[in-house]
This record gives structure tokens, sequence and C-alpha cells, in this order.
């Protein structure tokens, strides 16, 4: 991208931001509520072509101080900057965990929602509290309005996403399309499908080339874990150049789940993958029948087809009499570096166990990252 257009795109963002903070300045007293609303590190991106916007209602926040608002330099600085807790601990936010611990668990990696150059985070609402939406209808339509306005501005004038994900239907999505629709002149075509096992549809349109999905709030509310692999394939899809018509033509999230095997990731030859990992290894066999093999004298590795398919680490001597009772201090250091790396840790049966699709979406790659995890796992253990 060239300078110009790069130094165009900041200056238009910057006299974006200050009219939003005269704006905010205005009104906040009015609503005596904080303000905030962009939550990833904006700069790090706006000189980029964006790949997805996921655009929440507001940042939902209750500050210590609730009676300490701050719309000056605090509201133009998270603006340029985003949320203070961006990078440290976002991720746990169950909002973004979820859809990041899903897209990792179908395809081994989150880099859509965490490629900060070329993804932007924030919300459609400037200001927040846990009162906001009493306020707002106490006070009527018109700052939410306002607020859509510039976050319409900002998305189709500013950013031009390939995708923008709005988290709730009828909070964000259904709200900026009638921005998008009023300020048009226009009316966009909608197609709404319902998700499997939720009661909740969602929706999805197109506006100036961007693709606009709305989900049901990804924090877990109204049943969305059974149907959030589907969602975070669909994105995928869609960032991948996947059209409306196709995905709209499953009906549903149930179908295109099972179009996709129930897994929401490609089909995959388990049988195979233990084959050939097996094959590649060079490991000392303990029980060959069930494909289990010696990382020293003391821990071994299970490779198995069983369920989705998966590796297991646990003591080569296992008794399941009792075995709870063996998790002495070097196997707790086992297990904070087994969690390190992906693995799901128990008090039974396993130390630890990691699925096949934590290292790929297909045969080749979950065979190459379970053979390069089982040298590091050997290496690792050596230094416990």
């Amino acid at each position: 991208m060239c300078k110009t257009i790069i130094t165009e795109k900041r200056e238009k963002y910057a006299y974006w931001v200050k009219r939003v903070c005269d704006f905010i300045s205005q009104v906040g007293p009015q609503l005596n509520l904080p303000a905030g609303a962009m939550q990833s590190n904006i700069s790090e991106a706006i000189d980029n072509d964006i790949n997805i916007v996921f655009l929440g209602h507001d940042p939902h926040e209750v500050p210590k101080d609730k009676y300490k608002f701050e719309y000056g330099d605090y509201i133009q600085e998270r603006f340029m900057k985003g949320n203070p807790c961006w990078g440290d601990r976002n991720k746990k936010w169950p909002i973004w965990k979820n859809l990041r611990d899903n897209f990792i668990n179908i395809y081994g990696e989150s880099s859509l929602v965490d490629d900060t150059k070329h993804m932007v985070f924030t919300n459609a609402i400037f200001f927040t509290g846990d009162k906001i939406k009493l306020v707002l209808d106490q006070i009527g339509t018109s700052v939410e309005w306002k607020c859509l306005d510039y976050t319409n501005e900002l998305i189709f004038d500013i950013l031009h996403p390939k995708i923008l994900v709005c988290f709730s239907v009828s909070d964000v999505f259904d709200k900026l399309i009638k921005m998008i629709n009023w300020k048009s002149g226009n009316k966009l075509t909608v197609h709404r499908f319902k998700p499997y096992n939720i009661k909740h549809f969602c929706a999805i349109t197109q506006c100036d080339g961007t693709v606009i999905l709305g989900i049901p709030h990804p924090s877990g509310a109204h049943g969305i874990y059974s149907s959030l692999p589907a969602i975070v394939r669909i994105i995928n899809d869609l960032s991948k150049g996947d059209t409306i018509e196709n995905i709209v033509a499953t009906k549903n999230l149930f179908l295109y789940l099972q179009d996709k095997n129930h897994s929401g990731i490609p089909r995959i030859d388990k049988t195979n993958i233990v084959q050939q990992v097996i094959s590649l290894i060079n490991l000392e066999a303990y029980d060959e029948r069930n494909h289990r093999y010696k990382l020293n004298g003391k821990y071994g590795i299970t490779i198995t087809d069983k369920g989705k398919g998966y590796i297991a680490i646990r003591h080569i001597d296992y008794d399941t009499k009792g075995y709870d009772n063996n998790q002495d201090k070097e196997v707790h250091k086992l297990k904070e570096m087994l969690k390190g790396r992906g693995y799901n840790t128990s008090e039974k049966v396993w130390i630890g166990t990691k699925k096949f699709s934590r290292f790929g979406n297909n045969d080749n790659k979950i065979i190459e990252g379970i053979c390069k995890e089982i040298k590091d796992l050997k290496e690792e253990i050596q230094k416990i």
C-alpha cells in the first residue's frame, strides 16, 4: 500500500476520532456513563487491508470508581491504542476466549482472531456500564443512533473490512443494518438461518463488498457453545472467499456442520494418521496392541484413533487403582508443561490428552505435528 493512501487513511481515522470524542464529551455527562469502545490496538491495523472486524454492542466495563468518568485524553487514547488490557488479558475474556478456543480446536491455530495487523475488535456503542441499556431506554434512541452512525462511517468509509462479525443479531446486526438502510435509501437483503440447538437466529448480508454476519453473543449465553464450531467454520470459510449463497443454501448451521463431518474440519483418516505416526517416531513399544510407546523409562504416550483421535500421556506402569495418588511434584510439573502445549490434564487415567485437531486440519499436517510434538516432549520431560 502506497504512502499517500496510508497517510490519508490515518488522517481520516484521526478526524473521525476527534469528532467522536467531541460527541462523547458533549453527551457523556448527561448519560453519567463511562465511555470506551475500541478493544484491539487499531494503530497496528489501520494502514493495512482489514480482513475482519468484530463488533460488540458496548465494552460492558464498570470502572473501579464508577462515578469517575474520563472523557478527554483517555478516550482519545483508547480509540488509538485500544483497551489497556488488550494483549494481556483479552484471551481470558469469555467473548474472545470461546471464539479463539474453537478456532484452535478446529484449525490448530487462531490467526483470524489474533492477527492484530489485519483485524479490529471494537463496539458499536461508545458508552458502557452495567446500566447502559436502561439509560439508553430512558433517554430515547438518539445517542445510540448517533453511535451507530459513527460506527457505520468507521466500518464502510475507513476500514472497509472483508468481513464484519456482529456479536448479537438483535442488539448489533439488526440496528446497524437499519442504519445502513436509512443512510443509503436502499434495503439490504438479509438472510436469517437458525443454528442447531439454540433458539436464536444468525443473519448474513453484504454491503459495499463487506460480508456482514450476525451471530449470538459468543460469551456463552443462549446455548451458543454447541453452535460455535459451525459459526467459526463459517467465519473461516468467508475469509477464504466462500459466498453467502453457499452458506445460506445449507439452510441452517446443523446441516452446515453435517456437511463438514460434525467437527467443522475436513474429513481425516484417523487410522492412517496413527499408522503413519507409528512408522515415523522410532519409539519402543510397551503395549503395541494399543499403540503405547515409551517417551522415557517412566512415561509413555498413547496414539489412538478412538473418538476424534488423540494422543495421551501417562505412566508406563499405570494402574487404575489409586492413580490419582500417584500425582507427585514431578507429575504436577509435567502437567504444567502439558497445559502450556494445549493439553487437557486430569487426575485419573491420563496425565494429559491432546486431540488430533489441535495439530492441523488434514492428515499430513496432523502427522507432522504429532511427530514434532513427540520429539519436543522427549526433550521437555528430560528437563523436569
